[in-house]
């Protein structure tokens, strides 16, 4: 009897593992659409609203919790994938904290860095961190060319460096009267994204 069952079992559990591997893709998917939707808004308002970011997280989760239950083969939830959910979402608060604190990047950035962790996992959200950096600093140089203040922005962060080392008190190093060269910050984090999901095969 457990020899005829066996093939049974096995079909079984292959059916529930393409399910989960489906349904994270189309989480994956919907992620993006929730990035894209967010980095327009960012662009046009310089806002991303938290509603926007909530769904997007919940989202996740859902997909999470549903595509863990498929993978198991049983009806419970796997527990690696939720421990990669809550890893991947904490760990940009971590790494660029430091930046949220001297205000080079903006809460509304770190939130759609961490909806995307919650995807990705902890591995492929330091790379998409990382890709983002340096789409942000191709950015960064030709908007510093086309406005053609590149020495004055030097000049900016230079002294604003020097002010921090003598005062040592910590001081906005985006302000509202200084937003020459900037620009959404969501866009290069939207494209690091999309370029992680292809790399990895939406997972």
């Amino acid at each position: 009897m457990d020899a005829f069952l066996l093939p049974f079992a096995l079909r079984r559990c292959a059916a529930y593992s393409e399910g989960g591997k489906f349904l994270k893709q189309i989480q994956g998917l919907f992620l993006l659409l929730i990035g894209t939707v967010a980095a327009i808004r960012d662009l046009r308002y310089r806002r991303i609203p938290n509603s926007l970011l909530k769904t997007g997280l919940l989202g996740s989760l859902a997909g999470t919790v549903l595509s863990g239950s498929g993978s198991t083969c049983f009806g419970g939830p796997s527990w690696k994938l939720l421990l990669s959910f809550l890893a991947g979402a904490a760990e940009p608060l971590l790494l660029l904290f430091i930046l949220y604190y001297f205000h080079m990047i903006g809460a509304g950035d770190i939130k759609l860095y961490c909806v995307f962790g919650s995807y990705l996992g902890p591995v492929l959200i330091f790379q998409c961190i990382i890709i983002s950096i340096l789409i942000g600093g191709i950015f960064s140089v030709f908007q510093l060319f086309r406005k053609k203040n590149l020495i004055k922005r030097f000049r900016y962060l230079s002294a604003w460096v020097r002010e921090y080392m003598r005062t040592g008190k910590r001081k906005a190093y985006i302000t509202d009267s200084f937003e020459e060269g900037t620009f959404s910050f969501s866009i290069p984090i939207v494209l690091a994204y999309a370029l992680c999901l292809v790399t990895a095969g939406c997972r």
